[in-house]
């Protein structure tokens, strides 16, 4: 009986969770809807008692309504209406030959076959997220793969893992919500979103746009109150330096425009403000650059030190980048970095000071560039990091990496060592118990077993403690250097092989 009731309550707490979960996809689709309703590019199948529309939102649509509410996503339905459309379809119905019609001949689709376009099965994920893939102007025959084309929303960030080979159905709720994601979406080869084209097109009102939070107002600039703190949209420099001198605490700033800072963008953490920034999350969005022009820094809103290694930091926001983030020449990063998606492009002599926590993406350091751990903190890389000839890639100040992926090393890799020195009980020449003092030097860093580190280049290991840029004054150095070289790897093939040195030259 006991047992029996545990299931019970285990069952009930599933359907809970699963009915919570359900709801929020519910709220997010029924938000969508209404939002792309408002924009006039979404219809419903009627209206309730209320006025409001019904929009059906649980069903799954065929391919003739798919298309439809396609070619009214891209604010083309009176073009299609009154246009004369010629295609080889014969299965099409009258009230959906304006739309099959405007869509194949604008390459929005290719039909099931020679002369069928199915126009009553239901559609599939693939095929919708298809048919919005080439409203942003990508092709399926070299851009994607037409029926996994969720590896590309994947990547563009308008879907996020829920379509798959397993999970190939979608509703018109799924529907409007990877539309609504499409909005912000930039066109292929352009930082110009589809809703400022539809904007540009006269298809949106630009006004309604940023009522809808599809739009930035001119400001560059968005603030709404969240559950934990300000939500932060911005679109240029002075939006950024807006959103870090909030005087309430800030839970997100969303980078959605791409743009370059060419000064200081810090926070003051003066008059008990520094709270404000506890926890909060920076991201540049995908599709997005961030670049960090000659007096550029961003800096002490994502990490402020005190100096000293006993004085913890002060509260960090938490940096991710999903797009791209340029390094020009005396631009400077710095701070807490957490996760880098996208790609670091760090320039000749742009310091990028301070290595992402966890490094998914790319990351190329060009000849005069440097890019380093930050102090006291962890690097894991599970992507891929190149050093160029005359660049340096440093790890200092307690810093550590842990490299699970691929780095090649074609310029200079300075790994900081710590020497420590101990009292050992060993034996004299006569076989006497004598105690002595031997100095050891310990590496911060570490070579996965299925990780690369390869290049021309060259690994220098230093002391930051004892002499700064070295030698290291260890009893065995020549066992450190050994160990460094197994560790990696790829140091018996002559055309990659790395040089690892003691303590010659700065590099850093």
């Amino acid at each position: 009986m006991k047992k029996r009731m545990i299931c019970v309550l285990l069952t009930l707490c599933m359907l809970f969770t699963l009915s919570a979960v359900a709801l929020a996809a519910d709220a997010d689709a029924e938000s969508a809807a209404q939002s792309l309703y408002e924009l006039g590019l979404f219809k419903g199948v009627g209206t309730g008692e209320d006025g409001t529309p019904n929009f059906d939102l649980d069903r799954t649509p065929t391919r003739a309504e798919a298309v439809t509410m396609l070619v009214r996503l891209l604010g083309k339905e009176a073009e299609a209406q009154a246009g004369s459309w010629t295609t080889p379809f014969t299965d099409v119905p009258d009230w959906a030959a304006p739309y099959v019609g405007y869509a194949y001949e604008n390459a929005l689709t290719n039909g099931t076959g020679a002369t069928t376009f199915s126009s009553n099965n239901l559609v599939s994920a693939t095929q919708y997220l298809t048919f919005v893939l080439r409203a942003l102007g990508y092709s399926s025959d070299g851009d994607f793969k037409w029926d996994a084309a969720w590896e590309l929303t994947d990547e563009l960030g308008m879907t996020g893992g829920e379509y798959g080979a397993d999970s190939n159905e979608i509703t018109r709720g799924g529907m409007v919500v990877v539309s609504a994601d499409a909005m912000s979406a930039n066109l292929k080869d352009s930082d110009k979103a589809l809703i400022e084209k539809l904007v540009d097109d006269g298809a949106v009102n630009a006004e309604t746009a940023v009522e809808q939070g599809y739009l930035l107002p001119e400001s560059g600039i968005r603030i709404v109150e969240g559950e934990d703190g300000l939500v932060i949209a911005v679109g240029n420099q002075d939006a950024l330096i807006q959103a870090l001198n909030q005087t309430e605490k800030v839970a997100e700033i969303n980078i959605k425009k791409s743009f370059a800072i060419d000064k200081d963008c810090g926070v003051n953490y003066e008059d008990g403000r520094i709270n404000n920034y506890y926890d909060t999350v920076v991201t540049i969005e995908k599709g997005v650059t961030l670049t960090i022009a000659e007096g550029g820094q961003t800096g002490n809103y994502w990490y402020t030190y005190e100096g000293d290694w006993e004085t913890p930091p002060l509260p960090n926001a938490k940096f991710i980048n999903n797009g791209r983030l340029i390094v020009e020449k005396d631009g400077w990063v710095n701070g807490s970095f957490a996760v880098n998606n996208g790609e670091i492009i760090v320039r000749d002599g742009g310091q990028c000071q301070t290595m992402p926590d966890v490094n998914n993406g790319t990351v190329t350091v060009e000849s005069g560039g440097s890019y380093r751990t930050t102090q006291n903190a962890q690097a894991y890389n599970y992507g891929t990091i190149t050093i160029a000839e005359g660049a340096n890639m440093v790890t200092r100040f307690g810093g550590a990496v842990f490299n699970r992926g691929t780095i090649v090393v074609d310029g200079l890799l300075s790994v900081g060592c710590i020497t420590f020195t101990e009292e050992v009980e060993t034996e004299d020449e006569n076989g006497e118990p004598v105690t002595v003092t031997e100095t050891h030097a310990g590496m911060w860093f570490e070579n996965g077993a299925d990780a690369t580190v390869s290049g021309t280049g060259t690994v220098r290991l230093y002391d930051v403690f004892e002499g700064g840029d070295g030698p290291i004054i260890a009893s065995d150095m020549d066992g450190m250097v050994t160990h460094m070289k197994a560790m990696l790897g790829n140091m018996n093939n002559d055309e990659t092989q790395l040089k690892v040195i003691v303590g010659e030259g700065t590099g850093v």
